[in-house]
């Protein structure tokens, strides 16, 4: 049981890296400077869709 238990810690300790290391090419591929551009345009498009939603639905 002891054993099985230790398995199941070292999986799920090797996926988060196999994770993060794709979460890291990925960084790697896309620029951070694209990845915070992208997360501005949406951040801005939320705020703008919700204001339009909110005066609509207020109206």
């Amino acid at each position: 049981m002891a054993t099985g238990s230790l398995f199941k810690i070292r999986r799920t300790k090797s996926l988060i890296i196999n994770i993060m290391g794709f979460a890291q090419t990925l960084i790697g591929l896309f620029s951070f400077k694209r990845i915070l551009r992208l997360l501005i345009a949406l951040l801005y498009v939320n705020i703008v869709y919700g204001k339009i939603l909110i005066f609509f639905t207020g109206a």
